[in-house]
């Protein structure tokens, strides 16, 4: 009998971490919690290519794509389109408050080394109320890295790079907001700005 309930137990307890999500880096906002996180990469078949963002406006791509026009088509059909790249963190809010923007930056690392390969900076205006989930989703030409380590590859590591998220500022309904450790108030003023502009 008791170890039917020790065995419950540990099914519960198994359960309930489960749900928990990834666990939170050091910095991380309070009560948001990592998902899931991806990217992908597809072929952009707009007749006119422009800098990247979401039609509903509520994500933009990261600030240099504006100064970037490297490789983007102008005019006409290009049979060889080149290829865009969406970064994807699904969240879900444990605060009390409501989410009104979040920026944010999807980070590539080394699996051995830990050196950073490539970072992508995003603002997502999606609004995520208390206990919901949503997927913030980020579009830009930029390849999730240029940079392979050779240290990794020799290793034979199952990756060749970690991801994780990396919050920036969150916006909340009652115009607070959260800003990581190492970046000041200001930040995330110009990051609502810069949002907003676009």
């Amino acid at each position: 009998m008791e170890s039917i309930r020790m065995l419950l137990t540990f099914l519960a307890c198994a359960g309930v971490c489960a749900a928990q999500g990834a666990p939170a880096r050091a910095g991380a906002p309070p009560s948001l919690v990592v998902l899931k996180l991806k990217w992908e990469r597809q072929i952009d078949r707009s007749p006119v290519a422009r800098p990247a963002r979401n039609t509903g406006g509520s994500v933009v791509s990261d600030p240099d794509a504006l100064n970037n026009p490297a490789g983007l088509r102008t005019t006409g059909w290009n049979p060889f389109p080149p290829y865009v790249y969406i970064y994807s963190v699904e969240v879900r809010n444990d605060h009390l408050k409501q989410i009104r923007w979040v920026s944010w930056e999807y980070v590539l690392t080394d699996p051995v080394s830990k050196r950073e390969l490539g970072r992508h900076e995003f603002f997502s205006s999606e609004k995520i109320g208390a206990g919901k989930r949503k997927t913030l989703q980020g579009r830009t030409r930029s390849t999730p890295s240029r940079v392979v380590d050779a240290e990794g590859l020799g290793k034979g590591k199952g990756t060749l790079h970690e991801e994780h998220v990396e919050f920036r500022c969150v916006g909340y309904d009652d115009r607070t907001w959260w800003h990581h450790p190492s970046s000041q108030e200001s930040e995330c003023v110009e990051a609502e700005k810069r949002g907003k502009s676009r």
